[in-house]
């Protein structure tokens, strides 16, 4: 009886291993996990405060880790890491100790989105500490940069993972602390501008993006409903093609909208609230995270599903056809945690929420 040579056992089992994949034209998946502001109030640092100068924020994050589950976890960094020199403080002018990135880190956040109207809390030399911290620890980053040059052609993120090409881009309304003309030529500021955003998109599909996620830190605040200007300028990013567009700024949740378009699936979810923060009152405190799946297949990268499988009641559907569309848009609207503490603010801790 004649051998089977190694070789061809291992192409067997190989084609065997990819068989299902190939039979069903998809041949990569990644899944997306969103949130919205990331921020440090004082209640929160005191909450973190251990002593000598040292801080933990990971009690905060202890019982939600396991939902920043994702090959890209994405959220605003609502605040600076300017440094103890400067004193940390938290609102109206954010300072946060170094000790939020580490942990930011570990719970999983890979991509942060620097522009909104914190991000000049210390000035320019706050922002490029925060980008140099931030970068040191493996962060991609977008939205505000320490060199000009390097939001003209580089302003964009484009991330391959899994053999999907993301392109992410990222906007503010403008910032609270005044623009210091003398240091435009050290920092720079993602400011929403329809023909800057355009041209992102362009870049992004003219250098091989699969998928396009379209970010902004807009609308108004506390308000329940999308702003006519942020739908204009969500309307913009469809049009030149983007596949998800995510805000935050408003600090409540606003509607996420899902439809069809050119035989894919869109969505728009125009405010996630508050990820974190110590704004205690309702709707104030609750927030949502969202996961979204993305599939390639020979057609190219889509929605494949959008859930909150983390949120008791709310179960992971797809979103292949309009009545399972409505039904994923009634999933995702849930709010799967809450910021509470138990007695005194050193039990502040983010939680999943059960209704």
């Amino acid at each position: 009886m004649k051998k089977i040579p190694a070789i061809f056992i291992f192409l067997f089992f190989t084609i065997l291993n990819f068989f299902p994949i190939f039979v069903r034209g998809a041949y990569a998946d990644v899944r997306l996990i969103f949130t919205g502001d990331i921020m440090t109030h004082v209640q929160q640092l005191e909450a973190a405060e251990r002593g000598g100068g040292n801080y933990d924020f990971s009690p905060q994050f202890e019982k939600i880790r396991h939902l920043l589950d994702g090959d890209l976890v994405i959220g605003n960094f609502e605040t600076t890491l300017a440094g103890a020199k400067r004193g940390f403080s938290g609102y109206p002018a954010f300072n946060t100790p170094d000790e939020l990135a580490g942990e930011l880190k570990n719970a999983g956040f890979n991509v942060l989105l620097l522009a909104n109207n914190h991000i000049y809390d210390k000035g320019a030399s706050g922002l490029k500490r925060t980008i140099e911290e931030l970068d040191s620890r493996g962060f991609s980053l977008t939205g505000a940069w320490a060199e000009p040059s390097k939001s003209v052609d580089n302003s964009p993120l484009l991330i391959e993972t899994k053999g999907i090409v993301i392109g992410i881009f990222n906007y503010t309304y403008g910032s609270n602390a005044p623009f210091d003309e003398s240091k435009r030529a050290e920092t720079h500021l993602n400011i929403i501008d329809e023909p800057s955003i355009r041209k992102d998109i362009r870049y992004l599909k003219n250098n091989g993006a699969d998928f396009i996620i379209a970010t902004f830190h807009w609308g108004n605040e506390y308000q329940p409903k999308p702003s006519k200007r942020q739908r204009d300028v969500a309307a913009v990013c469809f049009e030149e093609g983007a596949d998800i567009i995510v805000g935050t700024h408003p600090h409540i949740l606003q509607p996420i909208e899902v439809f069809e378009s050119g035989g894919k699936i869109k969505m728009a979810a125009y405010s996630l609230g508050n990820f974190v923060s110590f704004q205690r009152t309702l709707p104030r405190e609750r927030s949502a995270i969202l996961a979204v799946n993305v599939t390639k297949s020979d057609r190219g990268a889509a929605i494949s599903d959008i859930s909150t499988p983390f949120f008791k009641s709310s179960k992971k559907r797809p979103v292949s056809s309009s009545k399972n569309r409505a039904s994923c848009l009634q999933a995702v609207t849930h709010l799967p945690h809450v910021t509470h503490f138990l007695g005194s603010i050193s039990t502040f801790m983010l939680s999943p929420s059960s209704r």
